[in-house]
């Protein structure tokens, strides 16, 4: 919880994304530098 589990570039700009809970990260859904949208799953925790 609290440990940077993403980073996501918006205009330009880095933003590192905390987790909310406790887990590790089970899969990725995204490729890296695909863009994403809003609501979209990026990341699954267990």
């Amino acid at each position: 919880k609290g440990d940077t589990v993403m980073i996501i570039e918006a205009m330009k700009t880095m933003n590192h994304v905390p987790s909310t809970s406790d887990g590790v990260v089970k899969e990725i859904c995204v490729e890296d530098g695909q863009p994403i949208e809003f609501d979209q799953k990026i990341i699954i925790l267990e």
